[in-house]
């Protein structure tokens, strides 16, 4: 349903899924079932890439190609510059140490800076020091899921304790990425520090799952 308005969630939603059925033991004939549906969903969209949001997909990778391979035009005015550039340019201008909360200059330049490009504004501001750290403890939760899941006795704790877990690092490693422009941009915000109320409520239950997952193997 949300794979043409949203193609990268419906990606991060699929992937998520799939790592679940691993976790659950899926058998290797639907494992193969299961990506032949995926390259038959690939192959519609290419055969209707007018419908849904194709145009501005396509739009985004051309500007995210363009800047691999022609690299940054000096003479364009800062105004003209996408939120990828910007994004790169405010972590240029973090730094090591950053220029302090609240000091960013490239905030009241782009489109979206409190949710897409959040990591990009957090790095001008705290620069390298905290950036780093930020970084590593999503991927500290990531080994800690995966920990907790693989000491759990109940299937159903290990599969809700690993698809809570890499659907939420996955998300963050995504917005780190594009905002850095490894990745065209996709609209997936930082989980726990973009804006945003209802994501934040919904990111606090998973962890407040997972904690408690982890809290009764101790019981």
């Amino acid at each position: 349903i949300i794979l043409l308005e949203h193609t990268s969630s419906a990606v991060l939603l699929g992937l998520t899924i799939f790592i679940m059925l691993l976790v659950g033991g899926i058998s290797r004939s639907e494992v193969r079932r299961l990506l032949l549906i995926g390259a038959c969903l690939i192959a519609l969209m290419m055969v209707f890439h007018n419908i849904g949001r194709s145009k501005t997909a396509k739009g985004r990778v051309k500007d995210w190609i363009e800047l691999w391979t022609k690299g940054y035009d000096k003479s364009k005015p800062v105004y003209e510059f996408a939120d990828a550039e910007l994004s790169m340019v405010a972590i240029y201008n973090g730094g090591l140490y950053g220029n302090g909360a609240g000091q960013s200059v490239m905030r009241a330049k782009m489109t979206h800076p409190e949710s897409d490009y959040i990591f990009g504004i957090f790095f001008e501001e705290y620069g390298l020091i905290l950036a780093i750290p930020l970084i590593l403890t999503y991927l500290w939760i990531f080994a800690r899921c995966f920990i907790i899941a693989a000491r759990s006795k109940w299937v159903y704790k290990q599969l809700c304790v690993t698809g809570l877990g890499f659907m939420m690092v996955a998300q963050a490693m995504i917005h780190f990425m594009v905002s850095v422009n490894l990745l065209p941009e996709t609209g997936q915000t930082l989980p726990l520090i973009s804006h945003g109320g209802s994501s934040i409520i919904c990111y606090s239950f998973a962890i407040g799952y997972i904690l408690n997952a982890s809290k009764q193997q101790e019981l």
